[in-house]
């Protein structure tokens, strides 16, 4: 039976550690230095939570935001306010994070549920994603959770099998439907982009896929070529992130990095750094808009790039990243910033296993 593809080529394999380790008080904090630039938030990691690999994705709604660790533990937060450990309402942990309409949409790492946080309150609702997926099991996981015209949209697949499913909400998230038909065989969507008429799917191994308004199939869409000197031209078939600004589509690929096509064109063009090109990351895990400016991350260089625009220019978001750490900058060439997100005047970012932050007047 084959295993399902990000099993063998995802790099963020990192996710599927389930060993348990015992808890220990919180670790102190590095440096309480305060400077200028980005810094680590104190949100009560445990000794435990940092030895498995610490925060791995991040999620803001309403002003509040959701860190998950890589073992599946929750810490929710508000600017200004403490921070709080949670777990889910079955103390399963969790697999994947969405902030949208004032809420959080949490996956678990089995039997294939699905809950939504109010976080204000901390109100949980199951929902029971697992009664409208076939073939559940104790280890199905969900994969990726996310939203097209108001509707919930949840990937799932089981660990060790070729099974993987995707299922759709209506508008008030009391019935689900399938979403699988038409998306490539062991596969299973990980990243979305809503352009409104057309969602936008990112695989792990087979290029990006399309789901029109009014399709009742999955179908494949142009995805960007690039020129390997041992095979010529080739897809790039392992795109992670997505995002839309001043009328682009914007790509971010494993062993790629970015590429952007106008909304209604097919061509994609590869960015092409010049004088900075040693600080571009050259695997892309994570990209957002944010206050006019797209942001983009990942590894062999962990520091978020900023673009902008209005300018044409791209920079380097490097201000103090990772000197709460080891108060040593050329440490960070070694880590991966593995998601991002931002409330009103304040970016976060999961790398090298804790949450960082910055604000927007620090920004360069």
């Amino acid at each position: 039976m084959r295993m399902m593809p990000y099993l063998r080529h995802l790099p963020l394999a990192l996710f599927i550690l389930l060993g348990s380790c015992s808890e220990a008080a919180p670790t102190k904090p590095v440096s309480k230095e305060v400077h200028r630039g980005w810094r680590i938030t104190e949100i009560g990691m445990t000794r435990a939570d940092h030895d498995s690999a610490g925060i791995t994705e991040v999620a803001v709604s309403g002003g509040w935001i959701l860190a998950r660790s890589n073992k599946g533990a929750l810490f929710l937060g508000k600017e200004g306010q403490g921070w709080k450990r949670l777990s889910l309402p079955d103390s399963s942990p969790a697999s994947a994070l969405l902030g949208w309409s004032g809420k959080f949409f949490v996956g678990s790492r089995y039997n294939g549920k699905t809950f939504a946080l109010t976080p204000k309150g901390e109100s949980w609702s199951d929902l029971r994603t697992e009664a409208w997926v076939k073939n559940v099991a104790v280890a199905t996981m969900v994969q990726a959770i996310g939203v097209w015209r108001g509707q919930l949209l949840v990937t799932l697949g089981t660990l060790g099998t070729s099974d993987v499913m995707g299922i759709r909400s209506n508008l008030d998230l009391s019935s689900w439907q399938s979403m699988r038909s038409g998306f490539p065989d062991a596969d299973l969507p990980i990243a979305f982009l809503d352009l409104d008429t057309v969602l936008l799917a990112a695989t792990f191994e087979k290029g990006i896929y399309q789901w029109k308004l009014g399709d009742t199939a999955w179908t494949k869409a142009v995805t960007p070529i690039y020129e390997s000197p041992a095979w010529g031209w080739i897809e790039t078939k392992f795109p992670r992130a997505f995002a839309m600004l001043d009328g682009k589509v914007w790509g971010g690929f494993y062993n790629n990095g970015i590429y952007s096509r106008p909304l209604n064109e097919t061509t994609w063009t590869k960015f092409a750094p010049d004088s900075f090109a040693r600080k571009v990351p050259v695997d892309i895990f994570s990209m957002l808009t944010w206050r006019g400016r797209l942001f983009a991350a990942g590894r062999s260089h962990s520091v978020p790039l900023m673009h902008d625009p209005a300018t044409g220019s791209w920079k380097t978001t490097d201000v103090n990243f990772c000197y709460d750490i080891y108060h040593e900058q050329s440490v960070c060439d070694y880590y991966m910033t593995l998601s991002m997100a931002a409330s009103t005047d304040t970016l976060y970012a999961a790398s090298g296993g804790v949450l960082l932050k910055i604000g927007w007047t620090d920004l360069p």
